[in-house]
């Protein structure tokens, strides 16, 4: 904790890549969960990945399963999260 906030940094080879700051301990725990789970989700992906489907179907249905293993709670932020990605960006089978 740092000026009363919690700081989440995520770099890669010394550059960052995203900053987030919140006085809530709980959101923190989420983005590092999120970043977890992501991670661990596109990885189940492409070792179960189905050809001609979009790969986030697959991911995305992961990460909101094992959210929903963590509480009702985080799933839901999860799928609502999820649903503005696919407002903008729908799923592109093929």
């Amino acid at each position: 904790m740092h000026e009363n906030k919690y700081w989440y940094i995520s770099e890669e080879r010394g550059e960052v890549f995203f900053e987030k700051t919140t006085k809530d301990f709980e959101e923190l725990l989420y983005w590092i969960m999120d970043n977890f789970i992501s991670s661990y989700s596109f990885e189940f992906e492409l070792k179960n990945r189905t050809r001609g489907q979009d790969s986030r179907r697959l991911a995305f249905s992961k990460q909101i399963e094992l959210f929903g293993l963590i509480s009702d709670q985080w799933k839901v932020k999860k799928e609502n999260e999820i649903k503005k990605v696919l407002e903008t960006a729908p799923f592109r089978d093929v």
